[in-house]
């Protein structure tokens, strides 16, 4: 025999997300929210129908279906872990696009979040760092320039006019088929290809990630930068702006096999 609560709670629940906008949800919702008061394990039950909203339904569903969700996360707290558990994942990846929403705000304040374990992941280094003065070892690649500098993939321009210089006769064609005595020639021809790669440097801006470990480092949050690759941002910005005086040590100097590269620098 089926429960009549949780039949009269399926009225409400059984359209949303099935092409029925949110707003048309959210102004049916006040008339189902006693009932919902009673019977929080049928909304837990529930809940995760809002998902569509937030998934694959037209954009402007968005603020009505986080208006919903954040009446119900404010009238009946039973059911706040259980939309951390089906939405949080969802809050934490749109976090940065959502901050302007009023309601998903407030909804993260009422859900008291960390609404992934992501997000609690990351706010418990940020309290380690801020709070309890727990300096940063920070290990960056190729890869955090990549908003101002080419990585290696992107660096063809660059070999082909070193390979032109070193006189080499076809050197789209050994870019091409031999990738590895590119490289080899940059290696044996280190002087020319550090002067032409700084000229490069020369012409780009620093990022929002330079700026930021630049003013970590001037405050004491970060202790030590181990790179696996070094460029004149990180150079100029993050070692000069910093004001902070480092020791550099070298791979080479630490693995005498050749086979390790890369920098280390600490206070």
């Amino acid at each position: 025999m089926s429960d009549p609560a949780e039949n009269k709670l399926k009225l409400f629940f059984g359209p949303i997300g099935t092409g029925t906008h949110a707003s048309l949800i959210k102004v049916q919702l006040s008339q189902y929210l006693p009932h919902m008061k009673d019977y929080p394990e049928i909304v837990e039950k529930h809940i995760h129908a809002f998902l569509p909203y937030f998934l694959i339904a037209p954009e402007n569903n968005r603020e009505p279906a986080l208006e919903s969700l954040l009446i119900i996360a404010k009238e009946i707290p039973q059911v706040r872990e259980r939309i951390i558990e089906k939405f949080g994942d969802i809050f934490y990846k749109f976090y940065p696009y959502w901050q302007g929403s009023r309601y998903f705000n407030e909804l993260m304040s009422v859900l008291k979040i960390p609404v992934s374990d992501k997000d609690k992941h990351l706010r418990e280094l940020a309290r380690s760092v801020v709070t309890l003065h727990q300096p940063l070892i920070i290990i960056m690649g190729a890869g955090f320039s990549y908003d101002s500098m080419p990585v290696t993939t992107e660096l063809q321009p660059f070999l082909l006019k070193l390979l032109r210089e070193v006189k080499i006769s076809s050197p789209m064609e050994m870019i091409r088929e031999n990738d590895r005595q590119v490289w080899q020639i940059a290696k044996d021809n280190s002087d020319l290809f550090k002067k032409m790669f700084s000229g490069w440097c020369a012409n780009t801006k620093p990022a929002p990630q330079h700026k930021i470990v630049a003013k970590m480092l001037q405050v004491g949050q970060i202790s030590h930068i181990v790179s696996f690759n070094w460029d004149n941002l990180k150079k100029e910005l993050i070692w000069v702006s910093s004001g902070r005086t480092f020791q550099r040590l070298s791979m080479r100097a630490l693995y005498q096999n050749g086979r390790a590269s890369g920098s280390c620098m600490g206070m």
